[in-house]
């Protein structure tokens, strides 16, 4: 099966000659994986990535700066994808503060490019304002009502808490907030990997319990990429 993620996962390098739009990037980072979305503008002959780095810290990056990451490419039609990377385009230019917290049901991006938050719901994380994102111009990456809960989420969960207790003055983060997204610990998380899995299948979505799988095999071939450009060097 590694031999198949091959065809579908790429360096983000090889994004300038990839014949589609945009495509889910995706690293390791402080905490495991991280993810957003590569696309090209065309009208500026550049190519961009659009992440949520942190709390109100969108990001929207030159892909040359961003050598580490790979990208997935998505299964969607030409269609598609001239929709989702104009509204790249549009968000790339306006760069909403979006706050960051785990919980997400409803949580949407507007047409417009506004943010609006779900009851109950705090903010996205990178892996959720991709599936936003895709959701605001029709496309739903998985089954978020049914998206499973996972004990081993939870360490995960917590460790985003004390980054934001530990950052709290220089993003200005209220405490207030961070008892929210304390509250939203052990919820169903959307890891980032199974976002970048999410976009492989034919038709989209595919079922939650093969997005997890296929997740954990990109997330293995990234990693024995990484080791072997790491042993290279």
């Amino acid at each position: 099966m590694i031999s198949e993620i091959s065809n579908c996962v790429y360096p983000i390098q090889q994004f300038n000659i990839y014949d589609g739009k945009l495509g889910v990037a995706i690293s390791t980072g402080i905490l495991g994986f991280h993810c957003g979305i590569c696309y090209k503008d065309l009208d500026k002959n550049q190519e961009y990535l659009l992440h949520l780095a942190f709390h109100f810290d969108l990001k929207n990056q030159n892909v040359s700066e961003c050598e580490n990451y790979y990208f997935v490419a998505p299964n969607l039609s030409e269609l598609q994808h001239e929709l989702i990377s104009a509204r790249l385009i549009a968000l790339g230019m306006e760069l909403p503060r979006i706050p960051y917290a785990l919980r997400y049901l409803n949580t949407c991006l507007t047409k417009e490019g506004c943010l609006k938050l779900g009851d109950g719901e705090w903010g996205m994380t990178c892996a959720t304002f991709v599936l936003a994102l895709f959701k605001s111009c029709g496309v739903a990456l998985c089954d978020v009502v049914t998206w499973p809960q996972r004990d081993e989420d939870e360490n995960s969960h917590k460790n985003i808490v004390e980054l934001l207790v530990e950052h709290k003055v220089r993003f200005k983060i209220t405490q207030e907030h961070i008892e929210n997204v304390r509250k939203e610990v052990g919820c169903a998380r959307f890891r980032p990997e199974e976002v970048a899995a999410s976009v492989t299948f034919n038709p989209i979505p595919g079922l939650n319990n093969d997005i997890i799988y296929r997740g954990k095999e990109i997330k293995e071939f990234i990693l024995n990429c990484s080791n072997k450009k790491a042993g290279e060097n």
